[in-house]
């Protein structure tokens, strides 16, 4: 009947996650070369994220339609080494996953923004989405906070990721804008019966046959960006934008009939699968020449407010607020091309600090380059406005040593069972691409 149980309890912690992948990735080809460094830029369907107010820039007048579709890819090399020199495996990767636990993402990626205030000739409304869709769909686990895991890579780039906004010029000076992102909760309840009980003699166990059925029900939940986008002179642009905490959660209960000894036994599981924290974004662009511009954001985020999948078990504190520095820069060699560039640092949000957990998370070196090419112009067709757009991202974890104190732990024997007793080291580095064509009439 132990094994009954433990398998039940296995079962309970499979349950579905759901996060993002902009903060990793980054919406777009355009906004992933600049390093992330967006929130002052505009005219993209990517701003519904970056900064709302950038889908109505300055400039802009008329009525007008952009469709943009493509493709996105990463894959991370990662390592998790104890201290006797053994790689460490994730759950994933004990279960026959990706090696370190961490598969590749792949998947397509879809924007749009166009006129909604022409029919009603207002001048400057506009309309912005974006879409990612992966290749997996809701393929996650959820696991203790004492497994070791990449708390802030492993299922965080593998889900639907939605922003639409809405955007006004109020002037020459100033734009306005709002968009909501839209994540999903789930709702999953299980039945089951026990089929069949045997004794196995040869290795003194019970195996168990369970007939399950799962009834799982999906719930939108939006939260919303603000952003204004200030132009003081033709060549300056100011970008400040607020996004507001996101929660994705998981519940649901299980019921098991027919267990030997037991009858009916049951459970409610609850599990916080996505924490993406309060932010606040400081941003200026500015346009050194006609073919040159720069730009650069700073974000603050509140992490300190995040929680693990199991809600912190073993205690709060291990998160902690985070400064975000991007820098991008594009120039444009001719009028149908466009090279960019970007860097950002990261700051790890998680810190273990010795304990129980073994959440894994890294300080990032993200460095970014991409091409905008305007194929009409390529072509000496300029009314074919039609671009494409890719980037390349290389990302460099950089390595964190974890060193368990037996002081943290609730005893020795806990001590001594934990995954990364006595200390691990971890890291590495990713690998990313994304690649677009855009049209626009």
């Amino acid at each position: 009947m132990r094994r009954v149980a433990i398998g039940l309890c296995v079962f309970a912690l499979s349950a579905r996650a759901h996060a993002g992948f902009e903060d990793s990735l980054g919406v777009g080809p355009e906004a992933m070369s600049l390093g992330g460094s967006f929130a002052a830029r505009g005219s993209s369907y990517a701003s519904t994220y970056y900064n709302p107010a950038g889908l109505a820039p300055l400039g802009e007048t008329g009525g007008f339609l952009e469709m943009t579709a493509g493709f996105v890819y990463a894959h991370p090399t990662l390592h998790v080494t104890s201290a006797t020199g053994a790689n460490l495996l994730t759950p994933a990767a004990a279960q026959g996953g990706a090696p370190i636990g961490v598969a590749d993402t792949g998947g397509f990626l879809f924007g749009t923004r166009f006129s909604v205030g022409r029919p009603f000739k207002i001048d400057g409304l506009d309309f912005g989405m974006s879409l990612f869709i992966p290749g997996k769909l809701f393929n996650w686990l959820d696991r203790p906070d004492d497994d070791i895991q990449w708390a802030l890579l492993d299922d965080r780039m593998q889900v639907i990721s939605v922003h639409a906004g809405l955007a006004y010029r109020i002037n020459k000076f100033l734009s306005v804008g709002v968009s909501l992102r839209v994540l999903f909760n789930t709702q999953t309840d299980t039945n089951g019966e026990v089929t069949s009980v045997q004794l196995n003699p040869t290795n003194d166990t019970v195996d168990t046959n369970v007939r399950l059925g799962t009834d799982s029900q999906v719930f939108a939940q939006v939260y919303p960006i603000v952003g204004v986008l200030i132009t003081p002179f033709d060549r300056l642009r100011i970008g400040a934008v607020y996004r507001n905490a996101s929660y994705v959660n998981d519940w649901g209960t299980t019921q098991i009939q027919g267990v030997p000894d037991l009858g009916t036994i049951g459970y409610t599981s609850h599990f916080a699968h996505y924490y993406e924290p309060l932010e606040l974004t400081l941003a200026a662009a500015l346009d050194v020449t006609p073919w040159l511009d720069v730009s650069a954001d700073v974000t603050y985020a509140r992490w300190s407010d995040a929680e693990s999948n199991n809600f912190n078990f073993w205690g709060p504190g291990r998160w902690g607020d985070t400064v975000t520095p991007a820098l991008g820069v594009r120039w444009k060699p001719t009028s149908a091309l466009a090279v960019m560039a970007g860097y950002r640092f990261q700051k790890s949000p998680v810190d273990n600090f010795g304990g129980p957990s073994n959440l894994l998370d890294c300080d990032r070196h993200v460095e970014s380059v991409g091409i905008d090419l305007h194929l009409g112009k390529l072509v000496k067709q300029p009314s074919f406005d039609l671009h494409f757009t890719g980037g390349l991202q290389y990302t460099v974890l950089v390595d964190k040593t974890e060193v368990k104190n037996p002081q943290l732990f609730p005893s020795n024997q806990l001590y001594y069972a934990n995954p990364g007793y006595p200390s691990y080291t971890y890291g590495g580095h990713m690998v990313a691409t994304q690649a677009t064509l855009e049209a626009r009439w």
